[in-house]
């Protein structure tokens, strides 16, 4: 009889363990369900944006809009904060084209002149800037002027192509490189 109750309070027990493992794998799962389902789209978006608004902000280039009248930077995008390397969105907001170009627009930057002052309605061109580091880097800078409720609007669409040009001088060095010991090889023979 002793052997049979230790028998069960064993057996019990290994249920009331596994019965234990299950339960807390189900209430974790639970709560990681709520936590990066429910909770976690919150923090990373703030506030709910409409088609546009998420077009806007998941773009990989840096766009920047600004009244065509005043030229007050009225909206810009996660990237154009990420790639000047500044704090938040405040920190381009409200200035004026001048001061931002003031700001980050390289003194080497072949359009300097044409930046500063006024950018033509659909323009592109290449342009230097640097980030609020002092790191410098080559773009691309596309301007496009729409409307809204007659009011005009222009958006500085800015990409960083230093990577692309990195990449254009190794080709360049690398062909160089090649073409030399070509000759080398031909006068040898």
């Amino acid at each position: 009889l002793a052997l049979c109750i230790i028998y069960f309070n064993n057996a019990l027990l290994n249920n009331l363990f596994i019965f234990f493992i299950i339960v807390t794998v189900i209430l974790s799962s639970l709560l990681a369900r709520y936590i990066f389902a429910g909770f976690a789209p919150k923090i990373l978006t703030k506030e709910k944006l409409n088609y546009s608004q998420a077009l806007f902000q998941s773009t990989l280039d840096a766009c920047i809009i600004f009244d065509k009248e005043t030229k007050e930077i009225i909206e810009c995008n996660r990237r154009a904060v990420a790639l000047f390397d500044v704090a938040d969105e405040i920190s381009i907001k409200g200035l004026f084209l001048s001061q931002l170009m003031m700001r980050y627009l390289s003194d080497r930057s072949s359009n300097l002149e044409l930046l500063m002052n006024d950018i033509p309605n659909d323009w592109h061109g290449e342009a230097n800037f640097r980030t609020q580091r002092k790191t410098e880097f080559e773009a691309y800078v596309n301007s496009i002027t729409y409307f809204t409720n007659e009011k005009a609007y222009q958006m500085l669409i800015i990409r960083d192509i230093s990577s692309y040009k990195m990449a254009g001088k190794e080709l360049a060095s690398s062909k160089e490189k090649f073409e030399n010991s070509a000759k080398v090889k031909t006068r040898f023979l």
